[in-house]
């Protein structure tokens, strides 16, 4: 188990925790009996598996980052159309206000059913069922905008750049002259992704995940049994999942079971499960010229913004990423998805 503290989960069954176990208890109308601890750890909200007299559920907390009215009821909505329409996706529960949120001590949390099953281990059989999972929740989320109205806040288009806005926040953590010249290389570097995505034409936006990385599936046997985390879900263009999936399964370095990197940087992805995503893109997704280019360069802006995050989350320095910023100034991943040069 990785070390944890006290963002990392929801220690119920404590005297700190006690006003928050009895606040579930009463807004969903049930006993909680145990807790364990989920099997991915994340630093930006906490979370527990509860059993209950009606059952066992995944409790989790609103990022701070998502937890605004408007992004509450996004999330909400989308994985309440999608848990209908896909059995893979889990049921947020309803409390005895009919509300889809608790709220406790100035944060929001809420409850969903749990799906048991085991994480993602490294097969090509593992990512194999992620795209068909992928496909199937693009489908929905086309479904989800095409029957709302489309001037709905719900379904505002936003585009891709905008998910690293929060890069100047790195700025705290330039610690000498030369970091600070590698800063700027990183601000330079999203000043052109940006450029260059704006001058290509989106072909379709559709409610997205938004946050489709292997920590958020869950399988049984060889199949994904379910999608969790729909904090991010917004209406981006339909290449952003895909984009967030290929960068996740090719070229992050996870520090076993927590969302956080560890060294080194990786600067190659797995180039064999970089050709089974780009030959399921161009066979079961249905992408135009346009919309790979488009794929090629939010892979780059995913990639480049993950490693601040990285930052962020103190995993990485910004020198670490020196490297990384030589290839994103050639344009190396771009390349790579735009050529297929798989060896």
């Amino acid at each position: 188990m990785a070390n944890l503290n006290k963002h990392d989960v929801l220690f119920l069954k404590s005297n700190k925790f006690k006003d928050l176990a009895d606040l579930i208890e009463k807004s969903y109308d049930l006993k909680i009996l145990s807790t364990e601890f989920p099997s991915y750890i994340s630093f930006t909200s906490r979370k527990a598996i509860i059993h209950t007299n009606k059952g066992v559920f995944f409790f989790k907390e609103k990022p701070q980052y998502s937890d605004d009215k408007l992004s509450r009821e996004k999330s909400a909505s989308f994985q309440t159309y999608a848990s209908d329409k896909l059995g893979i996706v889990p049921k947020i529960l309803i409390t005895a206000n009919n509300q889809n949120y608790i709220f406790w001590k100035k944060r929001y949390f809420f409850l969903t059913e749990y799906k048991d099953g085991r994480t993602y281990n490294g097969s090509d059989s593992d990512v194999k069922s992620m795209l068909t999972a992928l496909k199937k929740l693009n489908n929905c989320g086309r479904k989800f905008v095409e029957e709302r109205n489309i001037s709905s806040d719900i379904v505002k288009k936003i585009e891709s750049f905008e998910v690293a806005s929060l890069v100047p926040l790195i700025e705290k953590y330039i610690k000498s002259d030369s970091e600070k010249k590698v800063y700027q290389r990183i601000l330079k570097i999203f000043e052109n992704l940006k450029s260059e995505y704006l001058e290509i034409p989106k072909s379709e936006y559709l409610m997205s995940h938004s946050d489709f990385i292997v920590f958020n599936l869950i399988f049984k046997n060889e199949e994904v049994i379910a999608i969790n985390d729909f904090d991010n879900a917004k209406c981006l263009p339909n290449i952003h999942d895909l984009a967030e999936f290929l960068v996740s399964a090719t070229l992050l370095n996870y520090n076993g079971s927590v969302t956080n990197m560890k060294l080194p940087v990786l600067l190659e992805p797995d180039k064999n499960k970089l050709d089974i995503i780009l030959k399921s893109y161009m066979k079961d997704f249905t992408l135009n010229k346009s919309d790979f280019k488009l794929l090629s360069i939010v892979a780059e802006i995913v990639w480049a913004w993950t490693l601040c995050l990285s930052i962020l989350k103190e995993d990485y320095s910004i020198s670490d990423l020196t490297p990384v910023l030589d290839l994103l100034e050639k344009k190396y991943l771009s390349n790579l998805i735009l050529t297929h040069k798989i060896s």
